[in-house]
């Protein structure tokens, strides 16, 4: 992919991530599972062709 630098880059902004020193996998993976379950989520509702919310993706397993 040509792009893929620049994509990395806008997916690394997009999780609050700085682009020039960007964490481990494991790390990227855990800031976009706690944006999954703060008011993040709420506003990426994903809805289906009738107009009901999809079930997410990451369910939280803790309380």
């Amino acid at each position: 992919m040509p792009d893929l630098d620049r994509r990395r880059d806008r997916a690394a902004r997009a999780l609050g991530l700085d682009p020039a020193g960007l964490p481990s996998e494991a790390a990227a993976l855990a800031r976009l599972v706690e944006l999954s379950r703060g008011p993040v989520a709420a506003a990426c509702l994903v809805v289906g062709y009738e107009g009901d919310p999809l079930d997410p993706l990451i369910v939280s397993t803790s309380s």
